[in-house]
């Protein structure tokens, strides 16, 4: 008698494909070779994929490959159409439509508005460092959330991989609902460590003690935090960070606590577009 293929079980496969895709988009990837890989038949893999993910194959890869060109347009200096070919597109110009439609402006002004005025690349420190940017920063009381989460280790702006594991797996466990949380841990400086060491922690809020195996307890809150709600795309974070750390916290007469920052994220990726998302930043306060 065959054995039955659990709710589990299919969300543990197209996490397969995730997984693949994250470290393959500038790959030409065909629904085949992705349905081989999740052991699903080509013929209902992206039907099964669609309700799983709740987006289509075509959506996610678009997704994920815009925000990796976002991320190297505000790191890198490699020309568009070497961000295309890194990512997936076939031109600097198909690129350019495809972001230019999701973010609201073509790659070269989204780069120019994200780098420090002059020769950006030389490596000589200034005395002072300026912020074009400033934010609204509210000191609020926050109440303590219990969470169950995936740890990451690597590149802070790659937490989305977690994250779609994270979803994939705690729906299976019905963790889900509508009033559940979803929350990132950051316990390490990207501006100080090697980015592959980099650790993180993908969360989702509980009420439950008795996690499921594989799932991590942690919590945040219980105290005093500066909160920073930042619209815009998640690769602008990291400078959100550097005027809060580098502006907002030596003028703000307080000091941080001795817990790491973490994020809350309030409209879901998948339906929102980038220039949209947004994210409330809390920094613990003493």
């Amino acid at each position: 008698m065959r054995k039955p293929v659990t709710l589990e079980q299919y969300r543990e496969r197209v996490v397969r494909v995730l997984d693949y895709l994250w470290h393959h988009l500038g790959e030409d990837l065909d629904a085949e070779k992705l349905a081989e890989i999740a052991h699903f038949s080509p013929f209902h893999f992206q039907r099964i994929y669609r309700e799983l993910m709740r987006e289509s194959l075509h959506q996610s890869l678009k997704r994920l490959r815009l925000h990796q060109a976002a991320c190297l347009l505000s790191r890198s200096s490699h020309p568009v159409a070497t961000i295309a070919q890194e990512v997936g597109y076939a031109s600097a110009q198909a690129l350019t439509r495809a972001f230019t439609t999701t973010y609201g402006e073509p790659p070269s002004r989204f780069r120019q508005r994200r780098l420090p005025a002059g020769d950006w690349t030389s490596t000589t420190p200034t005395q002072f460092k300026d912020y074009p940017m400033n934010y609204n920063v509210e000191i609020s009381q926050v109440t303590p959330v219990s969470l169950a989460g995936l740890p990451h280790q690597g590149d802070y702006l790659d937490i989305g991989q977690t994250f779609e594991k994270l979803f994939a797996l705690a729906s299976s466990h019905s963790l889900l609902g509508p009033d559940t949380r979803s929350i990132g841990i950051y316990y390490d400086d990207p501006g100080s460590e090697d980015k592959s060491q980099l650790r993180a922690l993908a969360g989702i809020s509980t009420t439950g003690d008795d996690l499921p195996t594989g799932f991590t307890c942690a919590a945040v809150g219980g105290g005093e935090c500066a909160v920073l709600t930042f619209t815009g795309p998640y690769s602008d974070l990291e400078q959100v960070y550097e005027w809060l750390y580098g502006s907002w916290l030596p003028h703000s007469g307080r000091e941080a606590r001795n817990e790491p920052p973490f994020e809350e994220y309030l409209n879901d990726p998948r339906d929102t577009p980038p220039p949209q998302l947004v994210t409330k930043i809390y920094l613990p306060l003493q």
